[in-house]
């Protein structure tokens, strides 16, 4: 399966004062939805997406807009739509939307003045440190 993704907008707003430090402890929340999926053809998929950032407290917000193209074999392609009905959208396109468009929403965020909305990368616990020595 193949995913294709195409912005069509993209915006953000601070809502914070600049002059106001802003809140030490802060939560961002990022949401991604599929709007409008549609089957074009046995092979071929498409669906528009919205993603949105939030933060509490209410510094900010940005949000993206788009679409998603899919390519992929028959099979595929019926998983996806029969996953679609049950308002179970696929992790992996999940991934694929918002892997392409949080880089375009940390630069709105930077000249904005508010926080990334970077994903936290929780180190595994069965993850051991690798030393390593030069010789």
């Amino acid at each position: 399966m193949n995913a294709k993704v195409l912005l069509s907008y993209i915006s953000g707003e601070r809502f914070w004062e600049h002059e106001k430090p802003l809140p030490q402890q802060l939560q961002i929340s990022i949401n991604v939805n599929l709007v409008d999926f549609e089957i074009l053809n046995k092979e071929e998929a498409s669906s528009r997406f919205i993603v949105s950032v939030q933060y509490v407290p209410s510094v900010g917000q940005v949000v993206a807009k788009g679409k998603l193209i899919i390519t992929g074999e028959e099979n595929e392609i019926k998983q996806i739509r029969e996953a679609n009905e049950k308002k179970q959208v696929p992790l992996a396109l999940v991934q694929v939307i918002s892997n392409f468009t949080i880089g375009e929403m940390i630069i709105i965020s930077k000249a904005l003045g508010i926080p990334p909305p970077l994903p936290l990368l929780m180190p595994s616990a069965q993850e051991k440190p690798q030393s390593s020595s030069l010789v």
